[in-house]
């Protein structure tokens, strides 16, 4: 497992694995403060489906801070080890999904001209589907036995199966979410002139 790794090495994960428990500990207290905040818009009758999106993208990267958190305590047993392999696999596409399914609900809004009504059905959908791509992921890679240590915590250490079934998906999001900023745009841009439009003939008349 060690193979090839040397002090140097070890002394650099020490201080990158403390910057990450530094940053996730930042992260751990602002998720903490989100879901207090919408808790509260909650009992107050005030939670909207925007804020439910975000909420659940709250929760996914608390758990992802948890596992970068605890960093390489797993790695001396192996069930803990593909554990957190898991763990990490699974809200880390959650993350990278979840951050499709709110550009899909702007997009569906203003390109698409949903109502709010139907947008709030789809949620469910956008959950479902989410959980279920990352959990079969997630589950397919334990089930072949790819988590193992990675000296910072453990993942695949095999680097065709982090681009395959990780890196891919950021790849397409960030060309989604291009998109949609695209399309989202040019909406605005065409509403906003023609809302001048009928004001200035407006007042001409």
């Amino acid at each position: 497992m060690y193979q090839n790794i040397t002090t140097d090495t070890f002394k650099d994960a020490a201080v990158i694995q403390a910057i990450t428990r530094m940053t996730s500990l930042m992260s751990i207290v602002g998720c903490c403060v989100v879901a207090k905040q919408c808790w509260t818009l909650k009992q107050q009758k005030k939670l909207t489906l925007m804020d439910k999106l975000v909420l659940v993208l709250c929760l996914v990267d608390l758990g992802l801070a948890i596992a970068w958190f605890v960093g390489n305590w797993s790695r001396k047993d192996e069930f803990a080890c593909n554990f957190q392999g898991f763990w990490v696999q699974f809200l880390g596409l959650v993350d990278i999904l979840w951050t499709d399914a709110i550009a899909l609900h702007i997009f569906s809004l203003i390109v698409l001209n949903f109502t709010f009504k139907k947008a709030e059905k789809m949620f469910k959908y956008y959950l479902v589907t989410v959980i279920t791509v990352s959990l079969f992921v997630a589950s397919g890679l334990w089930l072949k036995d790819s988590y193992s240590y990675t000296s910072l915590w453990c993942w695949t250490t095999n680097y065709n199966l982090k681009f395959l079934y990780f890196y891919s998906f950021q790849i397409a999001t960030v060309v989604f979410i291009s998109y949609v900023h695209l399309r989202v745009s040019r909406v605005i841009r065409r509403d906003f002139k023609t809302l001048t439009n009928k004001s200035y003939k407006k007042d001409l008349v």
